[in-house]
């Protein structure tokens, strides 16, 4: 029963990606169609409204060449001219010549014993052209044309010149729209423009069951259509060729998606949403005066808290983040968080100070440096009071890294080497780099009480600090008795549980105020 279950199951399975195959190809293979009709349709409007936007420039032509006329008007020198002009210009068809809105002559009627009055002009055009349409003509004789003003002059246009453009499809339509009264009108169309000549067109909304596409601006356009038929059966090329593809990709798609969830799920995964979230935060450690027990400052010490609350330990995380390189923007959102935090208590309070842990790829990130800089700006928090926490690791790159180091000292940070003598020690970068504080490590504050090897590391650290100038921090103190040690062999600053835990910002600037 089980197993005629999951045939069932895998039948069924089977069944739902077939027809999501054919459904998803028969889609893709008419939109695929669609596109490269759109992008034919798309190629011919514009051609065809290269052709009218060349030969509106032969217009513009026609009047420089009118306007340039200087004869008296209808004498036989300007007619004799004007029929050379119609003849040179191929498009325009007659010209009108006038006076005291009245036609005197044309190029091809003498003076007129009786002038014609012009009737009233539809509309005016973008350079102030006075234009009858088709049916409305100066002269009923030519209904058919489009006049346009020039000064004392007329133009006639037979409008289909202007797209007399071979479609390269027999189902492919053209129409030249017109601009009145600010809707649109078929000025001209052919050979079986689904809108008659004189009638509204609006380009913003296609016909039904045609396929559309326009060129031009506010005053002429053209228009291209063809029937959306035609797209199904384009389609037909698609099909079979993306149903095998759908059909093979599935497979892929669904080990792609699988990889995907997994690593949507993981750390690294959701890191990024993370940061973007800002649910990194800072915990604050306590470091005090060793001798007094002061707190003179805290290291930032981030934590990573998930919308539901829960916290990821920071050794699972922080390693993940530095391979990755994401440690950027954790470290960004920890100066952003410090700021927001301890802005007001660090700028009343000069004496305290958080020191930052920058890793190997901050170092080497301007975004850090200018975020950095924008964060010890004037009016925000000085630069004295954020100190900079960097591993061995992260002067290894002594070209590099003494620049860098630099950059950071001149801008006002004093510079500590954090869990000193478990990485790369050596006593080169120690006078190579300008350093402040030497922050030794749990391990060695723990085996001070022991026999073995690293138990007398601590007194050679201190002493080393010493005859170099520098500042001893230890880490890690949980028991009175290393406090009192560590102090007594000249340690000055510490950390640890003895002292407080990591505590959130408020915590933190309560246990300062009850000091």
């Amino acid at each position: 029963m089980v197993s005629g279950k999951k045939m069932y199951q895998g039948l069924l399975t089977v069944f739902v990606l077939l027809a999501a195959s054919v459904l998803l190809a028969w889609w893709f293979s008419l939109a695929a169609a669609r596109h490269e009709q759109a992008q034919q349709l798309e190629r011919f409007v514009m051609q065809t409204q290269a052709r009218v936007s060349n030969l509106l420039r032969g217009l513009e032509k026609t009047e420089r060449e009118l306007n340039a006329l200087t004869m008296p008007l209808c004498s036989v020198e300007m007619r004799r001219r004007l029929r050379e002009l119609v003849y040179d210009h191929q498009f325009v068809r007659e010209v009108l010549v006038t006076r005291e809105a009245q036609i005197q002559c044309s190029n091809m009627l003498s003076q007129l014993g009786q002038p014609v009055d012009l009737p009233p002009h539809d509309f005016v055009g973008r350079e102030g052209n006075r234009i009858w349409m088709p049916g409305s003509a100066p002269l009923a004789a030519h209904a058919e044309y489009l006049y346009v003003s020039f000064g004392h002059f007329i133009v006639a246009i037979h409008p289909s010149h202007l797209i007399d453009v071979v479609p390269d499809h027999p189902q492919r339509n053209l129409a030249l729209l017109i601009a009145q009264n600010n809707e649109f009108h078929v000025l001209a169309s052919w050979p079986q423009f689904p809108v008659s000549n004189g009638a509204r067109y609006d380009p913003l909304e296609p016909l039904p069951d045609w396929l559309a596409a326009t060129a031009g601006d506010a005053f002429l356009q053209v228009v291209a259509v063809e029937p959306l038929v035609y797209i199904r059966k384009g389609a037909e090329n698609y099909f079979v060729y993306l149903l095998v593809l759908f059909c093979a990709g599935f497979g892929a798609i669904a080990w792609w998606v699988r990889r995907w969830l997994q690593s949507r799920y993981s750390l690294l995964g959701v890191m990024d949403d993370a940061i973007e979230n800002g649910e990194f935060v800072n915990y604050y450690q306590p470091i005090v005066e060793l001798a007094t027990g002061r707190i003179t400052g805290a290291e930032a010490l981030v934590r990573w808290v998930k919308p539901d609350g829960s916290l990821i330990r920071p050794d699972l995380f922080i390693p993940l983040a530095e391979e990755s390189g994401k440690i950027r923007g954790i470290t960004l959102q920890v100066l952003e968080n410090l700021e927001r935090d301890l802005g007001a208590v660090l700028r009343a309070r000069p004496d305290l100070y958080v020191s930052i842990n920058v890793t190997e790829p901050d170092l080497t990130d301007d975004v850090f440096f200018d975020a950095l800089a924008a964060t010890c700006s004037p009016g925000r928090l000085p630069a004295g009071q954020v100190r900079i926490e960097l591993t061995e690791r992260c002067l290894i790159d002594s070209a590099q890294g003494v620049a860098r180091v630099i950059r950071l000292r001149e801008a006002g940070h004093a510079i500590y080497i954090d869990d000193f003598g478990t990485g790369y020690s050596s006593l080169s970068y120690l006078q190579k780099f300008p350093l402040d504080v030497l922050k030794i490590d749990k391990a060695f504050v723990d085996a001070m009480d022991t026999e073995s090897v690293t138990g007398s590391v601590v007194p050679h650290i201190v002493g080393m600090a010493s005859a170099l100038g520098l500042h001893t921090l230890a880490e890690g103190i949980e028991q009175e008795g290393q406090r009192a040690r560590l102090s007594a062999m000249g340690v000055q600053y510490g950390q640890g549980w003895l002292f407080d835990k990591p505590l959130p910002a408020e915590r933190f600037i309560e246990r300062v105020s009850d000091e």
